[in-house]
C-alpha cells in the first residue's frame, strides 16, 4: 500500500501517487492505520491458502479451493477481489 494507482486501470495506463495528489491539495497524506492493518492482515491470510493474482492495475484477485469435510473431491470457490 504505497498510494500508487493506475488510471485508467484496464487500458493505456498512467501510474499516479494518490498520496502526492492529496498533499498537493491540502489533504491528509497518510494511510489510515486501522485500514492499513486490516488490508495487511487480509493479504497475509490470503497467502496461506489459495492464490492471489493481478486482476487489473488496481485490483488483485484471490482464488481458493475449498475441500469438503466429507469425501468427494473439492470445489473451486468464486474469486474475491481486494
Amino acid at each position: 500500500m504505497t498510494g500508487l494507482s493506475r488510471i485508467p486501470p484496464r487500458t493505456d495506463t498512467q501510474t499516479v501517487n494518490l498520496l502526492s495528489i492529496a498533499a498537493a491539495n491540502g489533504q491528509t497524506t497518510t494511510l489510515d492505520p486501522s485500514i492499513a492493518k486490516l488490508l495487511g492482515d487480509i493479504r497475509t491470510a490470503a497467502a496461506t491458502t489459495g492464490g492471489i493474482s493481478k486482476y487489473d492495475g488496481n485490483v488483485d484477485q484471490y482464488d481458493y479451493v475449498r475441500r469438503p469435510r466429507r469425501s468427494g473431491g473439492s470445489r473451486r470457490c468464486g474469486s474475491t477481489t481486494t
